[in-house]
């Protein structure tokens, strides 16, 4: 078997593990949270690379060693990294974000590029071709919208899964799924709009658990990279 190595993104509401084999991304499996301890690696390894904005560090880190992982090296904010951020609170730069851009200094060198990251929140990264990033945007994700005005209102149902886009709804539920898929489309096509007259050339990478479903609705000329975080983390090893 070629060189084989783990790489765990522990996001807000997922697990997702990838193996690579010989560098090459080789198997993706993602899982709840709260399932992650059931899970059996397939293999011993001699690396893995782990990051979490939820689960504790220390805890995957024993998880991976008690499965015969030899060497973890853990992304927190004293990794250094192959990039300078204009960002004035640097150190408020989180790492999944982090991973999308040492992902996009991977998959997509040598030009300005518009990381777009579709998960619990709707984040926009700007990095140049010579590798600046020069910061970004923080909005709420799909589901987040779809929950909070479940939360925030008595009556309005809780939407969990998208349809195909509709142009407008024609009950309540197929409306609150078209006024927040609709909004997301009309903001990020905008804001690539807005984006492309200050910064020529701009390479579009969607990113993240809901890339698969926007890509589809988006005009823009795009890469669509759902596991970009996955190849950043990767770098690191």
């Amino acid at each position: 078997m070629a060189k084989l190595q783990y790489v765990l993104d522990a996001g807000n509401t997922r697990l997702k593990i990838g193996r690579f084999e010989g560098g090459n991304l080789v198997q993706v499996e993602a899982f709840a949270l709260a399932d992650w301890q059931q899970y059996r690696l397939p293999f011993p390894a001699p690396a893995a690379a782990l990051a979490s904005v939820s689960v504790p560090e220390a805890d995957l880190e024993v998880w991976l060693r008690e499965q015969g992982v030899e060497r973890v090296l853990r992304f927190d904010p004293s990794v250094p990294v192959p990039f300078d951020s204009a960002y004035t609170s640097p150190e408020t730069l989180g790492s999944d974000r982090k991973m999308l851009i040492l992902g996009a200094l991977s998959r997509f060198p040598a030009c300005n590029r518009l990381l777009i990251g579709m998960g619990s929140c709707l984040t926009y990264d700007l990095l140049t071709a010579q590798d600046l990033h020069l910061g970004g945007d923080i909005s709420p994700g799909m589901h987040m919208r779809w929950r909070a005005m479940h939360e925030f209102t008595a009556r309005l149902p809780l939407v969990t899964e998208p349809e195909p886009l509709q142009c407008y709804g024609t009950n309540t539920l197929s409306a609150l799924r078209s006024g927040v898929v609709q909004g997301m489309v009309a903001e990020i096509q905008g804001r690539i709009r807005q984006l492309e007259h200050e910064i020529p050339n701009l390479t579009i990478i969607l990113t993240g658990g809901d890339a698969h479903f926007f890509e589809k609705q988006i005009n823009s000329p795009i890469f669509a990279e759902p596991n970009l975080a996955l190849y950043g983390l990767h770098a690191l090893l």
